[in-house]
């Protein structure tokens, strides 16, 4: 009964809309002017519109979409950032060092849960392992490595927080980086940040950092192994210690 009386309102609604729209057009038909008159509105307000949509849509169909930046892109423009504000020449990306780099971290997410990837064992690949590669297996003992970070940017910033890691960062006669990343089942990346030094002459040890007036330094120091501050970690202070401050010369390190 509900659907009868729903079908018979429809009926009555489309009935009255059929005698609005006759009743319009014979108005118009009786009255010329009336006719000239709407059809001047639509020349003037509707046409002009459908124009002006159309063109928006076009322009916005033909702007140039910003691209995501590439992670060794972003990983190589983040390290050179970090190496200005300490006074070093920037670094260049080599594409064949970053498929050794590619290679390994393959053979990272290959073996995540495994021995061979506890402590500093990623470091050191393991030539019967899944993925084990000449060219990855140089990457991993000439590299910063990461098991599980979102991506290359937050990698290369908890990598400056730590001492150990820094250091190649901010070598002054670093040359060229390799990159890898590859994804975890769980959506995280595997990284590797690969150094390597050639015939560059023109910086110098000690070198500083954070830099004098440098701004926006963070204040707890990043988690690396091995953990080089006394007590565990906590270096009294927190559960991650203070943002270190340090003075590198090639074979020693003052904080």
């Amino acid at each position: 009964m509900a659907t009868l009386s729903h079908s018979r309102a429809v009926i009555r609604a489309a009935a009255r809309v059929r005698v609005h729209i006759s009743n319009r057009a014979q108005r118009c038909a009786r009255n010329p002017e009336l006719m000239q008159r709407r059809l001047n509105f639509a020349q003037r307000v509707l046409t002009p519109m459908y124009w002006r949509v159309a063109l928006l849509i076009l322009l916005t169909a033909s702007m140039p979409q910003a691209k995501a930046e590439p992670p060794d892109e972003q990983a190589e423009r983040l390290l050179n950032h970090y190496r200005q504000i300490a006074g070093l020449t920037t670094v260049k990306l080599d594409r064949q060092l970053s498929a050794g780099c590619m290679e390994h971290a393959n053979y990272m997410v290959q073996n995540q849960g495994t021995d061979a990837m506890a402590g500093l064992n990623p470091h050191t690949q393991r030539s019967h392992l899944p993925g084990a590669s000449a060219a990855g297996a140089a990457c991993a003992k000439a590299a910063d490595l990461f098991i599980g970070v979102s991506d290359l940017g937050v990698a290369i910033d908890v990598w400056m927080a730590g001492m150990y890691h820094r250091r190649p960062m901010l070598d002054p006669q670093l040359e060229r980086i390799g990159v890898g990343y590859a994804r975890l089942p769980d959506g995280m990346l595997t990284a590797a940040l690969r150094f390597e030094n050639a015939t560059r002459r023109g910086g110098t040890w000690p070198v500083a950092y954070p830099a004098d007036k440098q701004a926006d330094v963070p204040l707890e120091y990043g988690a690396e192994s091995p953990n080089p501050i006394p007590n565990h970690g906590s270096g009294g202070l927190s559960d991650h210690g203070s943002f270190h401050r340090s003075i590198r010369s090639p074979g020693s390190l003052r904080s």
